[in-house]
Order: structure tokens, then C-alpha cells, then sequence
């Protein structure tokens, strides 16, 4: 009899598991892991006894051994209830979706490998390869003569599912929350509605916010959908003022004017007089979250103001200048703020001849003054010169690759 210190979970699948007198015990259903250490180490198994009953064991000491055939022996085995934060490899990982956090993908566990280190069993890696389905179904010979593992250490890959305990008691998903919004917005897109949704209520709605933003609109409906009101309500209230008019249009009405009425006025008024503009104008896909000052300020003033306002990156490109009747009478830029000295007042940096964009200018138009001048954001203003809102590059982009989808799919249509 030999101690197998390296297999394949599905070969353990129905293996019998004796005590030390060689009396059996049952037959393996799961192994449950605990998620505390750098590599999930097995901590009880579930047996199916004579009776059919399943029960969960913990032992003084596990092996895993192969004579004939593969067995385990369990060294004074006592049944208990596992311990919080861990995760069965049956239930939870086996043919489940799981996070390739390097490739940022969604990828299909077919098998898992375990390895013996130090008297304890452990996660070692998963398998996504052709191999592991083989191994499923019995076909071990073929699975080794076809080589085709693709196995993925256990510290490259995130689970989607485990124990509901677990999710109450640690931060899940955590190997995701240092990704790039957009990196994760591609994943979400990859998983099943399920773990979309489990994943959007693990994180704060500032953190979803940003994510959803990356989203594509049908997922984005998909998501919002399957949210409590309350948690969708604050999601939104979160994004940026035109992303949340692009979701909520997308939405049923009765639903978006639910959402709507359960915001903050001043956030819900705004988004609602973005989703009055016709969707082929300005007005409709430009941010209302800009940085304006008075002519009257000094560089330090502003300088001031900026760090007590700490915008997010993507509104200071440029500061706009108006007046006490809210026209638009210049921009600064941030170089011209920086190497001015702090007495100087703004009226004296500014540049006035300021290309701008009407609210109800056609979208196309906007797109040609983008290409001209190589801007990153063109203010828009109202027929009164009023500073209404500013068009951001990256809504151009987003907004003719929406366009090219919606001519596609008319295309296909026909």
C-alpha cells in the first residue's frame, strides 16, 4: 500500500473511506477547505454511510492511499460541523465558474488537484483542460495519453461560490477588488446572472458604480434588475449623471421612475432633464460633474478649493470660468493654474475664446470637433451661453461604438 501525495479530485469521487482497523466507514461525497491559508487545506470530508446518510468528518490524521485500488484512512474520525470561511470542492468549485484573476477571464472548473504537504492535504490547482473532463468520465488512460491539463495555480484564481457563512464572515472576492473597473466589467459579462449579482452586493455601491459603468447596457439592465431597490438606488446615485441616464432609459419607465423617486432630488432632477434630450444630441450623453470658478479668484484660492473638492480624475481637465449669471467666460487649464503665481486671478490666465458645443447639437458634431482640435472635453452650453454640462472624450468613444451596435443590429435584422 503506497500514500498518494499527489490526484486528481475526481478520482477521489465514491472512494471508500475506512478508520485505522480497516473498518469502512462510507464512501466520499465532498472535501470542505478552509479559505484561511495562502492554499486551501482540506479540513473534513462528507461521507454517504450504509444508511445513505451523509455525514461530515474530521480526523488526528488523513491519508489517502492506493493498494489495488485508491482509498482513505482516517485516523480517529469524529463527526462535526466545519468550520466558517472555506469552501467544498464538489459543490462549490467543481464544474463552476471561477475568475482567472491574470487572464481576467471567467473560466470552468473541470478538476482540481490536491497535494500532500506536511501531514495536510491541500488546493493546489485548478484544471480547465480537455483532460479533466476526460478524467470525469472515467477515461484516466486517455486523459494522461492526450496530455491536456491547463491547470491554474490556487493564488491566480478567485472562486464565485462558497459556503453562505463564509460570505457573511470575510471580504469576498477579494483578489478581484485591486482590478482595473473596466477588467472587472468584462468579467461580470463572462458569469451567469447568479454570481453577477452575488458579486454586485459584496461590494460597496461606490466600487459597483464604478464597475457598472464599464458594463454593456443589457447587462447593465440585467444586473439592476435583480437588485433589491434600495441597493440599485444607491448604485446609481453613484455613477456619473449621464451613465445613469443611459442605464435608467434602458429600463422599464415604471421601474426607472421608481429608482428616480427614491433618489436624492437634486441627483434625480439632474438625470431626468439628461434623459430629456433626444438621444442623437449633446445633451444627452454629457456629464453635469464639472468644476467651475469665478474670474474674480485668485490661483491660490482655486488651488484651495481643489484639494478641500479632491475631483475625481476624470473631471479637471480644465477649470471653466463663469460669471455670477452662470455664462461661460473662459477656461483655464491645469498647466496655466499650476505655473501661475498664487496672487494671479483667473480673469488673467483664462482663455476666452473657448470652443463649445450647443446641448442639442447633433452627437456627430461633436465627434468632428473631438477629431480637429484634439480635445479631451469640450464644455456644452444652453442657447443663453449658460454652462449646461461638458462632453468628455471617452463619451464620444463609448457613444459611436454605440451607435456602429445599434446599425448592426438593425443591419441583421434586415
Amino acid at each position: 500500500m503506497s500514500i498518494i501525495n499527489e490526484i486528481y479530485f475526481s478520482r477521489l469521487m465514491s472512494k471508500p473511506v475506512y478508520d485505522t482497523n480497516g473498518i469502512l466507514l462510507g464512501h466520499l461525497v465532498d472535501m470542505y477547505a478552509t479559505l484561511d491559508e495562502e492554499f486551501p487545506r482540506v479540513v473534513s470530508i462528507i461521507i454517504r454511510d450504509k444508511r445513505n446518510s451523509q455525514i461530515e468528518l474530521m480526523w488526528k490524521k488523513l491519508e489517502i492511499t492506493k493498494n489495488k485500488n485508491i482509498s482513505f484512512i482516517v485516523d480517529r474520525p469524529t463527526s462535526a460541523r466545519h468550520q466558517s470561511n472555506g469552501i467544498f470542492l464538489a459543490k462549490n468549485l467543481l464544474d463552476k465558474q471561477i475568475v482567472d484573476v491574470n487572464g481576467k477571464k471567467v473560466i470552468r472548473v473541470n478538476d482540481i488537484l490536491i497535494v500532500a504537504k506536511e501531514g495536510n492535504y491541500y488546493i493546489n490547482s485548478v484544471d480547465t483542460g480537455f483532460s479533466g473532463l476526460l478524467r470525469r468520465l472515467g477515461l484516466v488512460g486517455l486523459s494522461k495519453k492526450i496530455n491536456m491539463d491547463i491547470l491554474i495555480p490556487w493564488h491566480g484564481v478567485e472562486p464565485l461560490e462558497r459556503e453562505e457563512d463564509s460570505l457573511k464572515l470575510v471580504i469576498p472576492y477579494k483578489k478581484l477588488l485591486n482590478m482595473h473597473p473596466a477588467d472587472l466589467a468584462d468579467i461580470l459579462e463572462d458569469m451567469s446572472s447568479e454570481y453577477r449579482t452575488t458579486f454586485i452586493n459584496s461590494l460597496d455601491e461606490e466600487r459597483a458604480a464604478d464597475i457598472l459603468e464599464e458594463i454593456e447596457p443589457e447587462v447593465q439592465k440585467n444586473i439592476i434588475e435583480s437588485l433589491y431597490e434600495d441597493k440599485a438606488v444607491k448604485i446609481i446615485e453613484n455613477m456619473s449623471s449621464d451613465d445613469a441616464a443611459d442605464l435608467l432609459e434602458n429600463l422599464d419607465e415604471e421601474e426607472a421612475d421608481s429608482i428616480l423617486n427614491h433618489m436624492e432630488i437634486e441627483n434625480a432632477e439632474e438625470i431626468r432633464e439628461l434623459m430629456d434630450y433626444e438621444e442623437d444630441e449633446v445633451g444627452s450623453i454629457m456629464t453635469t460633474e464639472y468644476i467651475s470658478f469665478s474670474p474674480d479668484m485668485t490661483v491660490e484660492e482655486t488651488l484651495r478649493t481643489l484639494r478641500e473638492l479632491k475631483p475625481s480624475s476624470d473631471v479637471p481637465y480644465y477649470l471653466y470660468v463663469q460669471d455670477i449669471e452662470e455664462h461661460l467666460v473662459g477656461i483655464v487649464s491645469l498647466r496655466d493654474l499650476v505655473v501661475s503665481t498664487p496672487d494671479t486671478m483667473l480673469r488673467d490666465i483664462m482663455s476666452t475664446n473657448v470652443i463649445t458645443l450647443k446641448d442639442t447639437d447633433p452627437i456627430r458634431d461633436a465627434a468632428e470637433l473631438f477629431i480637429k482640435y484634439g480635445l479631451l472635453a469640450i464644455p456644452v452650453v444652453d442657447e443663453n451661453n449658460v454652462l449646461s454640462g461638458v462632453l468628455m472624450v471617452n463619451d464620444i468613444i463609448d457613444e459611436i461604438s454605440t451607435i456602429r451596435r445599434r446599425w448592426f443590429t438593425r443591419m441583421a435584422g434586415v
